[in-house]
């Protein structure tokens, strides 16, 4: 696992945006031979709500939003802007990059520079590291833009998949600070397990074909095709216990702390079952520092996840004190990495309902 550390970043702001449809639980019971699954789906998996874009609303969309409030509600100027990086793994184009896209709809100048990460459930702690080591040698104020749309990848029909994916997106604001502001990054990726979560077509490898949306139904009774989202459920619960927590208390003993130290462990939300079982292995006794709630309101917004936690349950502190927080993401790639922080009187508003036009 790669070791990072900074002493000149801080996180600004954070700002995440969900659609306003929604799809129940409860009305997706014709999908399950009895009431029972749809009621432990709820209690262990946590699931019950998760927020739905209409057909042509993409992850640029939330992302262009998000950025905007949070420009605006900050009094920033565009051309303060150094760089502005977009971490997604559904693109408007294939060419060009999603980054210089908003760029000009954002109206960043010139000298920012704009580039897309291509990745999913743990971009979010990877762009930070990205952007962390962009201020670090430089750079004063970075745009960090994560988003996905992952109900428009899954078939409806996949109850291993379906059931857990909601859409969102976030904006971060990163700055250079002269005061000390200390932050620790440990990541690393499990690239040989890749297939376990994948959509296998539509790109260079396997474009999209009449072959490719030809839908299969597998042994378990769920039903995809390859252009279709698709996760091996069994083999990513292992590689969450194995792996996710050796990789935060890892964090933690870079970064010279304990587990007492930490105010707040923001895991990516798999699924509830996952996240109280990685923080039963690191030894978090006290729940309340480990939010699960956002999964039932929203759905799991993949490289949004960790971002949307922050907004959605941890808002009002974020604003009003300074704390140290543990940010975790993992999953597509099968790839991972956490971060110990400081955020000292961010802003942080409330989950934003995206309200906003598709910007064709």
């Amino acid at each position: 696992m790669a070791e990072t550390y900074f002493r000149h970043a801080a996180v600004k702001g954070v700002c995440t945006v969900v659609p306003a449809g929604r799809i129940c639980l409860d009305d997706e019971c014709c999908y399950y031979d009895n009431a029972a699954k749809v009621a432990r789906l709820k209690t262990t998996v946590g699931l019950n709500e998760r927020a739905v874009v209409e057909a042509k609303t993409t992850p640029a969309d939330l992302m262009q939003y998000a950025a905007e409030r949070m420009m605006k509600d900050m009094k920033l100027d565009a051309n303060t802007i150094d760089a502005l990086i977009c971490v997604l793994d559904n693109p408007d184009y294939k060419c060009p990059p999603t980054a210089c896209v908003l760029h000009g709809k954002l109206g960043l100048p010139e000298t920012c520079m704009a580039f897309d990460i291509n990745h999913g459930c743990a971009g979010y702690v990877y762009g930070l590291n990205v952007a962390f080591s962009m201020v670090e040698s430089g750079y004063k104020r970075i745009l960090l833009l994560v988003g996905d749309t992952k109900s428009t990848t899954v078939n409806i029909k996949d109850r291993v998949s379906a059931p857990i994916f909601g859409d969102g997106a976030a904006a971060t604001l990163l700055e250079r600070t002269q005061d000390v502001e200390e932050s620790w990054f440990v990541i690393g990726a499990k690239g040989k397990d890749y297939e376990n979560i994948m959509i296998p077509a539509g790109g260079a490898r396997l474009p999209y074909s009449p072959e490719t949306a030809k839908e299969t139904t597998d042994e378990f009774g769920q039903t995809r095709s390859l252009n279709n989202f698709r996760m091996n459920g069994r083999n990513v619960f292992d590689f969450t216990m194995n792996v996710v927590p050796k990789n935060i208390e890892a964090t933690i003993k870079y970064a010279a702390k304990d587990v007492a130290d930490i105010d707040y462990f923001v895991l990516h939300q798999a699924n509830k079952s996952i996240v109280q079982n990685v923080a039963s292995r690191i030894g978090v006794t006290d729940k309340r520092k480990v939010p699960v709630e956002t999964l039932a309101k929203y759905g799991n917004l993949a490289v949004a996840s960790v971002p949307s936690v922050l907004n959605d349950v941890l808002f009002e502190q974020l604003q009003n004190k300074k704390m140290t927080v543990l940010l975790s993401g993992f999953g597509v790639g099968l790839a991972y990495g956490s971060v110990i922080l400081t955020l000292d009187h961010v802003y942080a508003p409330s989950t934003i309902v995206y309200e906003g036009k598709n910007h064709e």
